[in-house]
């Protein structure tokens, strides 16, 4: 019967706070309030993954319990120690918040915190990733932290401090878990494969903890990973094959190919190693390590000692440092670093690392020798510039348009003659509405469906536009709209003139709307005088059509039978008003015999 096999960080997890590798200030002031003593009712440890929160959390466990605990140290031999390392002690309750995030499990914990611990001395509730519990289950534990019962200890891990209400973390002790060094990490590897009897190159230990980015247990999983790969043993080839890392000898020459230039190698370099599976992540990290070991070694003396993240002393690194110029260090590390970000919202790395080695080719000498530490490095090619400025000057131009507008229509009416051409061209004809036909039919079928639809879609189309368009488009409103048909208006006409005629606009709206609305909508764009006469004679034309009254009048009949209208509608307001307020049943209406 085959043995159950336990991974390197279960089997070598700290059992002593001395064995926690890179936390001293923690462990020491947890050791010394135990010794003393003198614990407090709620911690909070807060850190990356991998750090020791949860093994400090279960060694406290241990400590506050242990009979026989020295300097704050457990025995772990006693009968306490050893069922809280087993996790069979029922006064130690684990909990993970990611599954037990709701009310109703805080509000159990709270329950049972009540009754005394049954075997050890405190009850102690380690609450890991608590960040992800509910708003009203953190409402639940804030009770149970500000009257904490007799000889309960809750401490509470996380990896998003930021998501916890301060009103939380105002009643806890805060100890912040630092990432650990990479020279700490491999101590504790060389501690470990000692032990196992494994044997191992210092440069693979180098490269697992350059990965593990300051977590020790994803160093163990990597070391674990490769000892089972090399069949007992821990070498560089075999580190690289699992973590796709890249040599130090390879990238060296790609560096070189960019340098020179020579864009058609340095893909083809490039191509190769993605094909021999090396992670395009990985070897955007080690390229950056690569170039930030250049720049230590070019800046200090040689007689200075120097920590390398990724680089080791080798004659073709000592060549590559006095080969390639700061500035152009100073480029490719901008370059990198905006490609790392990319390939972060992407499923095609591929082709931002052949994107960025173009760019890193066409870094010309000229642009090497004026490059400054302090800038921004990202390397933009001259097509891609000249359409960056033609944009912006586009936009300048629709901006000074939308200040000369704002600024005739505030100043006063009577104003010189060349002044007014804005506010003439904007206020002419305004009782001519070129497609009153359309609208009017627009009126006809129009519901308030529709127009609660198009509310609902006006802010997502605008948001889909680009700047100078979503300009234009913000100034607009919508007022009515029918199945097929929408009506949006303006303040001024220049707005409504660019707006007919800006196909990018046009064009965006219907793809907009083929997506959310399969249909075709067509927009009718008036000035607010506009609609305003535009509604006006519809709402004559339709009551003279509905009494039957001729629609030829003659002018001084329009403008009595308006006069009327006008009348009559005030009435009617101020009757709905009335039966608003007193109620229809009291409200009586009197005809005038006078008129």
């Amino acid at each position: 019967m085959m043995s159950s096999y336990q991974a390197l960080y279960r089997v070598w997890r700290p059992q002593r706070f001395d064995d926690v590798a890179g936390q001293q200030m923690i462990t020491q002031t947890l050791k010394n309030a135990i010794a003393n003593h003198n614990p407090a009712h709620a911690y909070l440890l807060t850190g990356p993954r991998g750090t020791g929160k949860t093994s400090v959390a279960k060694i406290f466990a241990k400590a506050i319990n242990c009979p026989h605990s020295v300097d704050g140290e457990p025995c772990n031999e006693c009968e306490i120690c050893q069922e809280i390392t087993s996790g069979s002690l029922g006064d130690v309750i684990e909990i993970d918040a990611a599954s037990n995030n709701g009310v109703e499990e805080i509000r159990e914990i709270r329950e049972k915190a009540n009754y005394a611990p049954t075997r050890a001395e405190y009850k102690v509730y380690i609450i890991d990733e608590v960040h992800m519990l509910s708003m009203g289950a953190f409402n639940a534990l804030l009770k149970t932290l500000e009257e904490p019962p007799e000889k309960v200890i809750f401490i509470l891990a996380t990896t998003d401090p930021h998501k916890i209400p301060a009103t939380i973390i105002s009643r806890t002790q805060r100890f912040d878990f630092r990432r650990i060094s990479q020279e700490t990490i491999i101590q504790r590897m060389v501690l470990i494969l000692n032990e196992e009897n494994i044997t191992f190159e210092k440069e693979a230990l180098q490269l697992i903890a350059q990965t593990a980015e300051g977590g020790l247990r994803d160093a163990l999983s990597i070391l674990d990973q490769v000892i089972s790969y090399a069949n007992g043993s821990v070498t560089q080839v075999a580190v690289r094959d699992i973590t796709g890392s890249i040599t130090q000898e390879l990238l060296i020459e790609y560096l070189q190919l960019l340098y020179h230039h020579d864009t058609s190698e340095a893909l083809q370099a490039l191509n190769q190693l993605l094909a021999e599976g090396k992670e395009a992540y990985r070897f955007i990290e080690d390229a950056l390590m690569l170039c930030r070991d250049i720049l230590l070694a070019k800046a200090v003396k040689s007689d200075v000692a120097v920590t390398f993240k990724y680089a080791h002393h080798t004659p073709a690194f000592d060549a590559i440092v006095q080969q390639l110029p700061t500035n152009f260090l100073y480029q490719a590390v901008g370059v990198l670093s905006q490609t790392q970000k990319n390939l972060k919202q992407t499923t095609h790395k591929e082709i931002y690392l052949e994107v960025a080695t173009i760019q890193l080719c066409e870094i010309s000498d000229k642009n090497s020798a004026t490059a400054t530490p302090a800038g921004d490095y990202e390397v933009v090619d001259t097509a891609a510039y000249e359409e960056i400025v033609h944009q912006l000057q586009d936009m300048q131009k629709q901006l000074e348009q939308l200040q000369a507008i704002d600024k005739v229509a505030s100043e006063p009416k009577i104003v010189e003659p060349k002044q007014t051409l804005i506010s003439k061209n904007n206020q002419e004809d305004a009782s001519v509405v070129p497609n009153q036909s359309e609208v009017f039919a627009v009126l006809d079928e129009a519901t308030h469906q529709d127009r609660a639809f198009l509310f609902d879609l006006w802010p997502d189309f605008i948001s889909q536009l680009e700047v100078g368009q979503s300009a234009i488009m913000n100034n607009g409103t919508p007022v009515a709209a029918s199945p097929n048909t929408w009506v949006i208006t303006f303040e001024y006409k220049i707005l409504v003139e660019r707006f007919e005629t800006d196909e990018l606009i046009s064009k965006s709206l219907q793809q907009f709307l083929e997506t959310i609305h399969q249909s075709q909508i067509k927009i009718i764009a008036l000035t607010n005088e506009q609609w305003k006469n535009v509604r006006e004679n519809y709402i004559l034309e339709r009551k003279k059509l509905k009494q039957g009254i001729p629609v030829d009048f003659s002018e001084e009949e329009k403008k009595e039978y308006e006069q009327r209208i006008q009348e009559e509608e005030k009435t009617k307001e101020i009757i709905n008003q009335a039966v608003a307020f007193f109620g229809e049943d009291t409200v009586k209406i009197m005809e005038d015999d006078n008129k």
